[in-house]
């Protein structure tokens, strides 16, 4: 069964920083939590310094947009889907939804996260943590139409793109038609490896490397991880089952498309109107070449193109060219 890329790298995101190697709680980084974008209580963090509010501001092209935030709270995954207030035991808050429209086309979408959870100034950090929305996200989808680059906008809205503000959180495209926005820096289209065997939790650490390292910890090291937590429990059961195999499949990969290859089509850059039209589209990779400044280009077929054996031919109108990083591997 295919798995949605943006509840796949939505999920992701949510939990880095959960638990930090080596995973038990006596260790001193694990006394206290230590994930992105961390939402606390308002009063509490206007006199702390802290961030209570997010805010995320995109593009959208025609149609319309739906939001929903993502966020932990303690151990608890909770969600909120569309605008308003909202309450959970022992914190409630607010999301706030706006769009207005552009003169030079387009709409921005404006989505504000939030905690509105009563708690005195001089609370300690401790108690503030378990009324704290931790890693809160905002999963924007799109009817209708699509969401535009900020990092890389068409130049009739580049100059829209760069007034978005954007307040604690990086909005990047994971599909034409959705956005997620998130306390991390992501490019557009991110993906979750498929050699990786789930998520680690250890911030930006690397698979294979972490893999390793938690099959050196000791037994009891392991004892200790696993009565503290049901998700590091299953992390830890995991990485132990790999075997040789799987740990062979972390080693690394490389992706690199080849005649044959089936690839949705994401144009970058200085996208012309033609190149606009295309994304989103599933194309075959036809040839592969290399210009004089030694440069990789994609030369492709639109598979809905009724002329696509023209293009497959070599004929200029039915076979396009396009960056190794300009296409999606499907």
């Amino acid at each position: 069964m295919s798995v949605d890329p943006v509840d796949a790298i939505s999920r992701a995101v949510l939990y880095e920083g959960y638990a930090l190697y080596p995973y038990r709680p006596s260790a001193l980084k694990n006394r206290r939590r230590w994930m992105l974008g961390g939402l606390y209580p308002r009063a509490w963090a206007e006199g702390q310094g802290e961030r209570w509010c997010s805010r995320t501001e995109c593009l959208l092209v025609g149609g319309e947009a739906a939001a929903r935030v993502r966020f932990l709270h303690g151990e608890e995954e909770r969600e909120v889907v569309g605008a308003g207030p909202f309450e959970f035991p022992g914190i409630r808050g607010e999301v706030a939804f706006a769009v207005t429209a552009l003169a030079d086309g387009g709409t921005r979408v404006t989505v504000e996260v939030r905690n509105l959870t009563d708690l005195a100034v001089t609370a300690g950090r401790d108690e503030a943590g378990s009324r704290c929305l931790w890693s809160a996200q905002v999963i924007l989808r799109a009817r209708g139409g699509r969401f535009v680059s900020l990092a890389d906008p068409p130049e009739s809205l580049r100059e829209a793109a760069a007034a978005c503000r954007n307040e604690g959180m990086w909005p990047a495209l994971v599909a034409p038609d959705a956005v997620l926005s998130a306390p991390v820096i992501l490019q557009d289209y991110p993906r979750v490896a498929p050699e990786s065997p789930g998520d680690l939790f250890d911030a930006t650490e690397i698979d294979e490397i972490l893999s390793l390292r938690i099959l050196t910890l000791t037994e009891e090291e392991k004892r200790q991880a696993r009565e503290a937590d049901g998700r590091v429990r299953a992390l830890l059961d995991r990485v132990e089952a790999l075997g040789v195999e799987g740990l062979r499949a972390l080693h690394g990969a490389i992706r690199r498309p080849k005649p044959g290859d089936k690839v949705r089509l994401r144009p970058r850059e200085r996208a012309d109107i033609m190149d606009l039209a295309l994304a989103g589209k599933v194309a075959t990779v036809v040839a592969v070449e290399v210009d004089f400044d030694d440069r990789t280009h994609l030369a492709v077929t639109v598979d809905d193109d009724p002329g696509q054996d023209l293009g497959r031919a070599g004929l200029p109108g039915h076979r396009f060219y396009f960056g190794v990083h300009e296409v999606e591997p499907l």
